[in-house]
């Protein structure tokens, strides 16, 4: 039984009140100090907000409006893959919250939501682990208010995916304790929600970190004299979890899988090249963070400053408080695991399954930040627990106060010493980590108020050891948990601006957008050269405005994709020097202007229109030189960070339309071969394509004049029709990305579709007129669609089954 549960009605309260505590909590700070009026339209830390998830869920959120399941997404990049991402959570419960409500607002609903439902799951954990009630609570708070999770809002699936890791915990705990089916069945649910929410790095660490608890509970099983036959079960038990949440999300699973077979990102993981992109993360940083009150921009490690102090009194790598060895080694591997290479741990970590999947090991002050609040509720716990007297108090917690002392004494010396200052000073440079947290030196320049909060903390800790057993205890032991959340909630002043309360500066491009759709016509794409002091104009933009876009922001994208890319910016110059552009995997942008010869690929991908700044000085000279080959045609303006700014939008009158004929054809055995004749000075896309293993096609002597016509029919993002005429054999080209889950008919008889000119798609096309229609049939969604809705019946089952079996008497 936990320590204050009582009978009757007595535990219901003990959890219900805390939790409602945490709701509140939580939503005041949201709205006070996350939502603020901020001041800092354009920063890194909101960039992803406003350029990759705003425009992703309004997409989806049209989608499903609609009644439809956006699988395909035709206006980015030529065509994408949409659901197999994983990065949208379509699948994702919640996230239907987009289909009613407008994006920003749903975006900032569903972040305060998953906050507070990962303090209430922290507080459950907790719980489960045998902390008591006052002690749970400061676990559920410094989960909720911890830097490391306020700073998921910049990302909206990893804020989604949040509550999953202790919600995942609270059910193998209860797994291990009772061996019921049902908590079997939860386990699988929090795994495959998590997996459902789109971010992977969260939940890789989330089933190694079950993994993990797995072995302490094996341990303290075999300690308890369980026997081989519970522990078989319990290990079978997590594998069967694992097996049905797998099942579950197979739907989602198997695109992702198929996307990422077609990708740079397999699930053999990143090279090297592309993990700690700005480095690995400087102690120095940590430190500061970590010991930093000044109130300002949100910073993953500052966990408050009496949660800290309680995690080293109760900082436990042996004994039988096992809630508190369990969250010590966590949090110690979890520390290691920050600092990435710097540590041999972090390469042992890449050579576990899926542990190289995900960029920067910085990511792991999340696990950390969970751990360090299980473990500051069992200091707690252990600093106010019942004693014969007062020695006895202060030698139980001895080792406990001389790492609490050794921990002031070297932050003390790193300040007296001036390392600290120095360190940071190097961290300041730029594209480096102030540049990500969005913070600068001034942020640091009160660090010596950390010892005060120190002396102030250690004080009032005191004072609770002393006076435990006095009837000053009660609120002693209440100050702590009260003090910590106060201090969690001023640290935090947000500067960045979040869709929520500023989705318009986003949307401001719409009159720019609608210029330049008169200037593309029906579908002709567009380009846009980003603003660096603006969200109005974007590289997701035809996601946003439902136009068509040549760029795209995904980190999955494919190998045809880049290799096309590459070609393109082939010799341009770079638009910026940064440790992204030179170290990154291709992400669907631009890194660099492209030289006019190679703006070719631009004319086959048919970019009618290229939306640039009109500011004087603003462009660069290689960005002028590309524009003399369009003309300009139309201008408007957008917000930015200071103020409204022009516009210049361009019109391209040598671009290539949607669908036409060719009556030369050619055959490579791969893209890379395909691009390198297209890049060729003498290669006429509008008279010659080239095909990967499909028939060659010569014309007859002379030049191959185009004779065939090709109008668009209907055009949708899973279904395309086309009417040709033609009156010879010739290749029909649609200049929207290949993919092998596209099919096509040609007048009712299915044909095939080739990949054609790197990464368009071809039909081989008979004299005559014909109607060729390309339908998207993604077959990895159809089964993985039957398998989770199967996998979903089986858990029903078994659910009802393990209901039965409790209400039955005896």
């Amino acid at each position: 039984m936990r320590p204050d549960a009582g009978p009757g009605r007595a535990p219901l309260r003990s959890t219900v009140l805390p939790l409602v505590g945490l709701l509140v909590l939580g939503y005041v700070v949201w709205e006070v100090d996350v939502l603020r009026p901020a001041t800092r339209l354009t920063a890194f830390p909101n960039y992803d907000l406003f350029a990759e998830f705003q425009p992703r869920h309004s997409f989806a959120g049209e989608a499903l409006r609609r009644g439809e399941l956006p699988l395909w997404d035709s206006h980015q990049i030529a065509g994408h893959p949409f659901l197999a991402t994983l990065q949208g959570g379509v699948l994702y419960p919640p996230n239907l919250l987009y289909a009613v409500l407008p994006t920003g607002r749903a975006m900032g609903l569903l972040a305060v939501f998953h906050l507070i439902l990962a303090g209430g799951f922290a507080f459950l954990l907790a719980r489960e682990l045998g902390r008591s009630r006052t002690a749970a609570w400061l676990a559920g708070l410094v989960t909720m208010l911890g830097g490391s999770s306020l700073f998921l809002i910049y990302q909206t699936n990893a804020i989604n995916s949040l509550p999953w890791l202790p919600a995942a915990l609270y059910c193998a705990a209860r797994l291990g304790r009772e061996g019921s089916h049902r908590w079997t069945l939860l386990l699988a649910l929090c795994a495959s929600l998590q997996f459902l929410a789109g971010r992977d790095y969260t939940f890789v660490m989330t089933a190694h970190a079950v993994a993990f608890f797995a072995i302490f509970q094996l341990f303290w099983m075999m300690r308890d004299g369980a026997g081989a036959r519970r522990m078989v079960r319990h290990v079978a038990q997590l594998g069967f979890a694992a097996v049905l949440a797998a099942g579950l999300v197979a739907a989602q699973l198997l695109p992702t899988l198929a996307l990422a077979a077609q990708s740079g990102r397999t699930l053999g993981g990143l090279e090297g090249e592309f993990l700690e992109i700005y480095g690995p993360l400087p102690p120095a940083v940590f430190l500061a963070n970590l010991v930093n009150p000044v109130r300002g921009a949100i910073r993953r490690e500052y966990l408050g400053w009496l949660p800290l102090l309680c995690f080293l009194l109760g900082f436990r790598l042996w004994g039988r408080d096992r809630a508190a060895v369990f969250a010590s080694a966590t949090a110690l591997l979890s520390l290691l695991l920050c600092f990435g290479s710097q540590t041999p741990l972090y390469g042992f970590y890449r050579e576990l399954p899926l542990g190289s999947l995900f960029r920067l090991p910085s990511r792991f002050a999340v696990l950390f930040s969970l751990a360090l609040a299980l473990g500051a509720a069992c200091g707690l716990d252990r600093l106010c627990a019942a004693a014969s007297d007062r020695r006895a108090r202060v030698r139980a917690l001895a080792p406990g106060l001389l790492l609490v002392l050794g921990f002031g004494a070297a932050l003390w010396l790193s300040l007296a010493s001036g390392w600290l200052e120095r360190e940071l000073a190097l961290a300041a440079r730029p594209w480096g980590w102030f540049w990500l947290y969005g913070v600068s030196l001034d942020h640091f320049a009160d660090l010596g108020r950390g010892l005060v909060y120190f002396g102030a903390g250690a004080a009032l800790l005191g004072a609770a050891v002393w006076w435990a057993g006095s009837p000053f205890g009660p609120a002693l032991r209440l100050a702590i948990p009260t003090l910590a959340a106060v201090d969690l909630a001023f640290a935090v002043a947000n500067p960045f601006v979040h869709p929520a309360r500023a989705a318009r500066s986003a949307g401001s491009g719409a009159a720019c957008y609608k210029a330049a759709a008169a200037i593309t016509g029906e579908f002709g794409r567009h380009l846009t050269f980003r603003l660096p002091d603006s969200y109005g104009l974007l590289d997701k933009d035809g996601e946003r405005f439902g136009t068509y876009s040549a760029t795209h922001y995904e980190p999955l994208v494919t190998l045809r994709h880049a290799a096309f890319f590459a070609a393109l910016q082939a010799g341009g110059t770079p638009m910026g020097q940064s440790p992204w552009n030179e170290r990154s995997a291709f992400m669907g942008f631009l890194n660099a202007v492209p030289t006019a010869e190679r703006a070719r690929l631009l004319d086959l991908m048919g970019v009618k229109a290229v939306l640039v700044d009109g500011r004087p000085g603003r462009r660069s000279p290689a960005l002028d030189g590309l524009l003399e080959r369009f003309e300009r045609a139309e201008s408007c303006s957008v917000a930015t960070a200071s103020g409204r700014a022009p516009v210049e939008i361009y019109s391209n009158p040598h671009a290539l339309p949607r669908a036409f004929v060719v009556h030369r054809v050619s055959s490579v055995s791969s893209p890379e071969r395909a691009l390198q004749r297209l890049v060729a000075p003498e290669f006429d896309p509008l008279r010659e394509a080239v095909v990967e293993g499909g028939p060659s096609l010569s014309p007859a002597p002379g030049r191959a004049e185009p004779d065939g016509r090709a109008a668009i029919l209907s055009y949708a993002d899973g279904r395309v029709a086309v009417r040709v005429q033609t009156r010879k054999t010739g290749l029909l080209v649609l200049t929207d990305a290949y993919d092998p889950d596209w099919h096509a008919t040609l007048n009712g008889e299915r044909v095939d579709v080739h990949p054609t000119d790197g990464l368009f798609r071809g039909v081989a096309i008979p004299p005559g007129d014909s109607e060729v229609v390309f339908h998207y049939d993604p077959v990895w969604f159809r089964r993985g669609a039957v398998i989770s809705a199967l996998t979903a019946v089986l858990c029903l089952v078994l659910w009802a089954s393990a209901l039965r079996r409790r209400e039955r008497p005896g």
